[in-house]
């Protein structure tokens, strides 16, 4: 059996198959009892809880059921008897069913449903439905499929009540007559127990068929549901009741509105966790590594030639030199230099001493990023531009004036205060008002620190939004950023607000962005207030790929307003300073996106700076290879642009 290729099925505007988004159907089936008022509530539910589709059914029992059965239903099995006077009561007709896929598309959900019967396909073709579903008893219907196949729509098929062979016979004749489809791994009782679940058949299905997998589950419960889509499901079909204990055959099986949301929720969660198979740090994990990790340390003193034992070496925090791992490595060496007790061993003490690289020939206002405490950076690279970014301890920093550096200035206020966040868009006023003073003392700081440097001085500011939690209040954090601003006395510096990513990194963890991602953001409060702005090409990769929007988009709209870049790569929503050519950004491109060159720029490469500032001079090698960087710039006048 050859498995169709590509392993992809497209549903209207959607394609479901591995690395993307869970496809969430809704059943609503037959839980609206005939109602079509309940019907319509439990659509606007499932739309409201975040599914992709709603399902119905459809038969025609004269086409479904043998006369005998429904001319008297106790004559034949007990179940009959209890199904068959519920199923009459719960059919719609032609109007209704136009009503009702009317209402689907206003709410902006799939509407689909299960044709039990030909008559029924024939009635729903009407209405130009984008798939068809195929009920669990159906599988192994050819009549019924030839039927749907003739109609060349998708079909989902469930698997229930089938066995392997049967699924065989199935997926040969979808196959032979070219037919686009995938499977549902499905139990079909209801409430279905979970012991017999038996969630790793998907993983079966995957590798038998090479169609798309997903799961329709009957249990009471969500927890199979997630662990299906962490087994690859592609697809996620739950059926959904105004009240499990309502009359009818689906509602036990069935989760109530409360239930479905947490179900959606949580399955986008699991999406998210899932990720790829690669073992990656984010920078919570970087941060967390350097402040909670060790580092090899002398036990004691040594002197410089003197043989390193076991005592003499001990782990301590932070996480910066060499690793605990080269312990036996390091014992049994000599000293190469006179070490003090809980100095920090380096791969250099393993004789591993990294090869010097060397800055490129830039002639563009580039620059690299340090601390105020490392002021000798700027005398030894001698770039046209430096950047201190600073901490709030650094707010008491005591600039010596007298000495002089024949380069422009950018410093890039704080991003805590304390156990605080800096956010000038903070709706707690106090809060917000310490923001405006660490910002004010950052901007005379600078003002002190520009007497020692050529031109006007930039202050690159992270504005604020940040939270915990998305929150949907762009247009009150904005009017409370630009209240901040106002209250601010810049004079003689030029006040730069950052791009942002969408869920940046604080405190070690994840938090959301809020406002200052989107280059719409940016732009109204630059031309708000009169600002130029830093543009962080990393920041911005993330929220695009986060909405997919064009990165080139972003920065034509946004290059009239930049004076500062950041440079680095990024990826996905969460990869962000990565090194030059680590990422997804295409430089050539995006330089160019941004026409004339009037700005200075850094490369923003995550701990750059350590080792001798080896991440930043290979970020800057690389990038010499943009033709606009190599080049000479027009100056206006001495200093930045």
């Amino acid at each position: 059996m050859t498995p169709p290729k590509p392993p992809f099925l497209k549903i209207g505007s959607r394609i479901l198959g591995d690395g993307q988004s869970v496809f969430l159907i809704a059943e609503i089936g037959v839980n609206h009892n005939g109602s079509m008022q309940r019907a319509k509530e439990l659509i606007d539910i499932a739309a409201g809880a975040g599914a992709d589709a709603v399902k119905f059914q459809k038969r025609h029992l004269s086409a479904t059921y043998l006369e005998r059965v429904i001319a008297d239903p106790n004559k034949e099995e007990q179940g009959f008897t209890y199904l068959l006077p519920i199923l009459k009561e719960c059919e719609f007709g032609r109007d209704d069913y136009a009503d009702l896929v009317r209402f689907a598309a206003s709410k902006n959900v799939i509407f689909l449903c299960t044709p039990f019967d030909e008559p029924s396909v024939d009635f729903l073709e009407q209405f130009d439905l984008p798939a068809y579903k195929v009920a669990s008893a159906d599988m192994t219907n050819f009549v019924l499929l030839e039927r749907l196949i003739a109609a060349k729509k998708p079909l989902i098929l469930s698997t229930g009540m089938s066995v392997l062979g049967e699924i065989d016979a199935t997926v040969k004749f979808l196959e032979k007559r070219r037919a686009s489809f995938m499977l549902l791994h499905c139990n079909s009782t209801y409430p279905a127990p979970l012991e017999d679940l038996n969630l790793r058949f998907i993983e079966v299905l995957k590798k038998r068929y090479g169609v798309p997998i997903g799961y329709s589950g009957h249990e009471p419960v969500i927890g199979p549901s997630l662990a299906a889509v962490s087994l690859g499901a592609a697809a996620l079909e739950r059926h959904v009741t105004l009240d499990r204990g309502m009359e009818g055959p689906d509602h036990a099986a069935s989760l109530e509105p409360h239930d479905l949301r947490l179900l959606i929720k949580c399955v986008r969660d699991v999406e998210k966790a899932m990720g790829r198979p690669v073992k990656i740090f984010n920078r919570g994990e970087i941060l967390n590594r350097e402040v909670l990790g060790k580092s090899l340390v002398a036990a004691s003193a040594l002197a410089k030639g003197a043989m390193i034992g076991r005592h003499q070496v001990t782990a301590k925090s932070p996480g910066k030199g060499l690793s605990p791992q080269c312990l036996y490595d390091l014992v049994g060496r000599r000293s190469t230099r006179d070490m003090n007790r809980d100095d920090v061993f380096f791969e250099s003490d393993l004789g591993r001493s990294p090869v010097r690289l060397k800055i490129p020939n830039l002639k563009s206002h580039w620059g690299l990023k340090s601390r105020f405490a490392e002021l000798d950076f700027a005398e030894t690279f001698r770039s046209p531009v430096v950047e201190f970014h600073m901490s709030d301890k650094d707010l008491e920093f005591s600039w010596d004036t007298g000495r002089k550096f024949d380069q422009a200035l950018v410093v890039h206020a704080p991003e805590y205060m304390g156990r605080r966040l800096v956010d000038l868009s903070n709706q707690d006023h106090d809060l917000r008002s310490r923001a405006v003073a660490t910002i004010q003392k950052t901007i005379d700081i600078t003002r002190v620190a520009a007497k020692s440097f050529k031109g006007m001085p930039k202050v690159v500011i992270h504005v604020g939004g940040m939270d915990l939690e998305p929150k949907n209040n762009r247009e009150i954090l904005l009017d409370a950023a630009a209240e901040s601003f106002r209250r601010l006395d810049s004079q003689g510096v030029a006040l730069l607000p950052e791009n942002l990513p969408p869920q940046p990194w604080y405190f070690s963890g994840q938090w959301y962005q809020n406002v200052f991602c989107s280059s719409k953001d940016m732009v109204y409060f630059c031309r708000q207030m009169g600002l130029k702005m830093t543009f962080d090409f990393s920041h911005a990769q993330l929220f695009c790929n986060a909405t997919g929007e064009s990165l080139d988009a972003y920065a034509k709209e946004v290059s009239p307003f930049v004076s500062h870049l950041h440079v680095a790569d990024g990826a996905g929503v969460q990869g962000e300073g990565l090194q030059i050519g680590d990422g997804e950004i295409d430089f050539e491109r995006i330089f160019a996106s941004l026409g004339a060159p009037r700005w200075s720029w850094v490369p923003e490469i995550w701990r750059g700076h350590q080792l001798g500032y080896r991440g930043f001079i290979v970020a800057l090698q690389r990038l010499s290879k943009i033709k606009k960087l190599r080049n000479p710039l027009r100056q206006e006048k001495r200093g930045a642009p």
